[in-house]
């Protein structure tokens, strides 16, 4: 989908299936990495509902938004990483140093000071995850003046912050963890859902304080998530349910390890400005 405006900016379409279902044919997507975004504030908007429904009817779908860059104050998040299908990435700071770009303190466990943080206005925490957004080294735009980045020694490169260089990372993890999914785990005959996806990703993160409203359930760890030392990873999807209806599954611990469950699932969208 070309989104160039006639006056030279990017613009969204108006419904989130102009943007993702003219290739879904051909090319069979289920991962969309975005870092755009408009400073609401934890609001829920028409974009929230929106990419909420898509997922609802795309259930193997799952887009990953960048939280934005209006921290460090409470609140602060963007939409639509707002959503509640959505995969939202915030940014901690690189073990990197240098360039610095006023940002990097070189400890990767500190949340970047500019990460939007939650929780929405309808108190969810948010973002979901964080990854490393201070200094990262990517492919550089040549319609972007050079000199406002962090210059590399070579110009088909540049340096750069953000929640939206976190979120191509993440993004990147997420296309390795449905890999591992359909490779190890057996998901041939039917995909994994984003909900499986998501809690994949949430479930294996860690930080101090986890689960809070600066890095979400924690920074990526895809040892973690996927080969947790002395434990063991189970997976259920797609479960059965109806109104007023149970579902029990038992599990037997064999050690002293302590006993996680994530559970995620692909919720209906909202009415937009709702809290």
């Amino acid at each position: 989908m070309f989104c160039e405006g006639t006056d030279g900016y990017i613009y969204m379409p108006e419904s989130y299936d102009e943007l993702f279902e003219p290739d879904q044919t051909n090319w069979p997507t289920f991962i969309h990495s975005a870092s755009w975004g408009d400073d609401m504030y934890g609001e829920y908007d028409v974009q929230c509902a929106d990419i909420d429904r898509y997922v609802w009817e795309h259930p193997d779908f799952l887009p990953v938004f960048a939280n934005g860059n209006a921290g460090p104050e409470e609140g602060s998040v963007g939409s639509p990483a707002v959503a509640k299908n959505v995969l939202a990435v915030g940014a901690t700071q690189n073990a990197r140093t240098t360039p610095s770009m006023g940002w990097a303190d070189g400890n990767p466990q500190t949340t970047a000071r500019y990460s939007s943080r939650g929780p929405c206005s309808d108190g969810r925490i948010k973002p979901d995850i964080a990854a490393p957004g201070t200094g990262i080294l990517s492919t550089r735009a040549y319609a972007c003046a050079y000199d406002v980045y962090g210059v590399c020694t070579n110009e088909n490169y540049a340096y750069n912050c953000g929640t939206s260089m976190a979120t191509p990372l993440a993004a990147g993890e997420v296309a390795l963890v449905r890999e591992w999914l359909v490779d190890r785990c057996g998901y041939t005959n039917v995909t994994p859902s984003a909900a499986l996806m998501k809690a994949v990703m949430t479930g294996g993160a860690k930080g101090r304080t986890v689960p809070d409203n600066d890095q979400g359930w924690g920074r990526v760890d895809l040892e973690e998530t996927l080969f947790p030392s002395n434990r063991a990873v189970k997976l259920v999807d797609r479960i059965p349910f109806d109104s007023g209806k149970t579902f029990t599954y038992l599990v037997e611990t064999t050690n002293a390890a302590p006993l996680d469950v994530q559970l995620v699932w692909i919720d209906y969208p909202a009415t937009f400005g709702s809290s």
